[in-house]
Formats: structure tokens, C-alpha cells, sequence
């Protein structure tokens, strides 16, 4: 009986010295991200079909979808790519307005300490369509090509995955050589995951 309850305490002390390490020690810190690459999925339509969100639409997500990312050896930077292609069809089962948008650029990162992180960076944009955000009425489909800075930030529940947002402020030309500006909002949620 005592090896049997000496067995069962040295399993129990193993147990809580293998669960020692604290979630704020295993942190992706941006010092750490050499060479790391992360991919970021906007859940803006899952979250608004779970959660009605004053009875939002699900479609307007923002421009991007998707987010990779490639962090630099030794550094904070890094280069990032967003897509975005909303195929939304019409009544004549047609495609009526379709859209697609790239971003491509850079950003650097900041931790803020604990889980939270902070980005600011510039991307180079091109967006055919409208930005797919609340509250921007597109009567016409118009192409757009500019860049601008871009706003964001992260909260990491885990040390490998985080939820973050971001904004940005885009300047550029339309075919009609005019000049435009946006404002993109941040209405895009996306679950990131670092590799």
C-alpha cells in the first residue's frame, strides 16, 4: 500500500513540474520571429453567422481574406501578401460583382507586452471592385491602384496562434487618371498562425 501511494505522489509532483512553464515565457516575442512565417484567415463571416452582431452582413468582411507573412532572421520585419476575391452573384444567377484584391508589402512589429502586439507597415494595393466594408456604397466597380500605411494589432491566445485586426489608409490613381483615398476600417478578424 505505501509504494502504491508513493507511486501516485511522485506521479502527481512529475505532472505539475512538466506543466511549470508559464504561457507568458512560451510567447512568439517579435525577437523570436526569425525566419517564421504565419498565414491569418478572416473569420469576420463565421464570427457575424454566430454571433449577430446588430444583424450585420455576413459578405462585408473587408478587402482581404487571407494574410501571409515572412518574418526576417534577427528583426522585426515582415513581408506580407493579402488576397481578397468576393464573388457575390445576382438574381440572373450571373456573377454581378465580383472583386479582387492584393496587397503587397512590409511591416514591423512591436510587442506591447504580455500578449498584445502591435503592427504598422505600408502595402502597395491594387483592388478591383469595391473594398467590401460596411458602409462603402460602390455604385460603379472601379479598379484602384495606390498604397498606404497600414495599422494593426494582435492578441495571442495561444503562443502560436492570435487574433488581430488591422486598418489602413490607401492613396492611389483610378483608370480616369484621378486621384483617390480610402479609408479601410478595421472590420476584418483574423485568427493567425504562426509556423
Amino acid at each position: 500500500m505505501f509504494k502504491k501511494i508513493a507511486l501516485l505522489l511522485l506521479l502527481a509532483a512529475s505532472v505539475g513540474a512538466l506543466s511549470a512553464q508559464s504561457f507568458r515565457d512560451s510567447l512568439v516575442r517579435p525577437e523570436q520571429l526569425g525566419y517564421r512565417k504565419s498565414i491569418g484567415l478572416n473569420m469576420t463571416p463565421l464570427v457575424t453567422q454566430l454571433i449577430p452582431l446588430n444583424r450585420s452582413d455576413p459578405r462585408e468582411a473587408g478587402p482581404y481574406l487571407i494574410h501571409f507573412k515572412t518574418f526576417g532572421l534577427k528583426n522585426r520585419h515582415a513581408f506580407r501578401f493579402s488576397l481578397g476575391l468576393h464573388i457575390v452573384p445576382d438574381e440572373n444567377s450571373d456573377f454581378g460583382d465580383p472583386q479582387l484584391n492584393i496587397a503587397m508589402g512590409w511591416e514591423k512589429r512591436r510587442s506591447l507586452g504580455g500578449r498584445w502586439a502591435y503592427t504598422r507597415g505600408f502595402d502597395f494595393v491594387l483592388l478591383a471592385g469595391d473594398l467590401n466594408v460596411p458602409g462603402n456604397d460602390q455604385s460603379e466597380d472601379t479598379a484602384f491602384l495606390g498604397g498606404g500605411p497600414v495599422w494593426g494589432i494582435e492578441y495571442f491566445v495561444h503562443p502560436r496562434i492570435s487574433i488581430g485586426t488591422e486598418a489602413a489608409l490607401i492613396i492611389g490613381v483610378v483608370p480616369d487618371f484621378g486621384f483617390a483615398a480610402d479609408i479601410i476600417p478595421p472590420v476584418g478578424l483574423f485568427l493567425n498562425h504562426y509556423f
